[in-house]
């Protein structure tokens, strides 16, 4: 039963994902549906397990100082960090109130209408209307913009109506906002609150700052040395040794030739057969590929659902 019992799962759960592609009847899809589940919870479980796995691989290495072991450091350091900026910290027991507005009508004798931005950040940006930015902490003039934050909240004067007042931080990504809209009468001093909380997780700022700053250079440098890499592979590998290794060396130069703006100069030649070469040739030949990957999963699938493939239940 050791081994007939993973057959026999693994072959009803084959079926079932195979009878949802030919199967409309209501009742039986709400169980492709919990099966999609069940690998949705499988797949954050697998996350889990690689963080442990890296761990349990680079901490003993680092232990015993083996070589190369401050890359490792650098590894463990940067997964635990990431792990935690990536938890929404900010939600954990937050309400729902991201800010709030009142009026209080009636408190001048000028017919506009006074709107005092209480912001707990003082360089972050008013904009009413979709006009024009104002900075929430000087004194209401938008050439603030360009200035650094000051010590006054801002406090304006607009007209009677109906306002869509939007506060935000300059760099949005990775700070709360605040839009409201506003009914304002005459004599009327509306004062908005926006606390502009700094979120955490995916979206957050610091995730959002490390992802620009450290891993997006990093991951540009390493693309720019792949390049070199690259180049040297193509020097080597072509080489016209035999006919198909010439036919390769030829469509590389023709394609390239196309793609430079030498190539449009000496010829309009080149750009036309660059692009029959990609549309014609490559699409070709990549389809091929995926024809036989697409075939090749299917006769491996067949072959796990019919038990005729053990490996994956670590049998020879």
């Amino acid at each position: 039963m050791r081994t007939k019992g993973p057959l026999i799962l693994g072959l009803f759960a084959g079926l079932i994902g195979f009878s949802e592609l030919y199967i409309t009847w209501e009742p039986f899809r709400a169980i492709p549906a919990l099966f999609s589940d069940f690998a949705i919870i499988l797949s954050a479980i697998a996350f889990i397990l690689g963080g442990i796995n890296i761990i349990q691989v680079n901490w003993p290495k680092v232990r015993r100082q083996e070589e190369d072991w401050q890359f490792k450091v650098v590894l463990l350091v940067s997964a635990f960090v990431m792990s935690v900026v990536g938890i929404a910290w900010h939600e954990i027991g937050a309400t729902s109130d991201r800010g709030s507005w009142n009026k209080q009508a009636n408190q001048t004798q000028s017919n506009d209408v006074m709107l005092n931005i209480h912001a707990d950040r003082k360089d972050a940006l008013v904009i009413i209307n979709g006009g024009t930015p104002y900075r929430a902490w000087h004194n209401g003039t938008p050439s603030d913009i360009a200035l650094p934050p000051g010590d006054t909240p801002l406090s304006l004067p607009i007209n009677e109506g109906t306002h869509n007042v939007l506060i935000r931080m300059p760099v949005s990504a990775g700070y709360q906002e605040y839009k409201t809209e506003i009914q304002a009468n005459v004599g009327d001093v509306i004062d908005v609150n926006a606390p502009l909380a700094l979120k955490w997780g995916q979206d957050g700022r610091v995730f959002t700052w490390i992802y620009d700053h450290i891993f997006f250079p990093c991951n540009a440098t390493m693309f720019a040395l792949l390049a070199f890499f690259i180049a040297s592979a193509a020097f080597r590998a072509f080489r016209a040794r035999n006919i198909e290794s010439a036919l390769l060396l030829s469509a590389a130069i023709l394609v390239m030739i196309g793609l430079v703006p030498i190539g449009r100069a000496i010829s309009p030649i080149f750009p036309e057969l660059e692009e029959w070469i990609m549309s014609v040739l490559n699409t070709a030949g990549r389809r091929a590929i995926m024809m036989g990957a697409a075939l090749g999963g299917i006769a491996t699938g067949l072959r796990i659902i019919l038990g005729i493939e053990r490996s994956h239940l670590g049998s020879d």
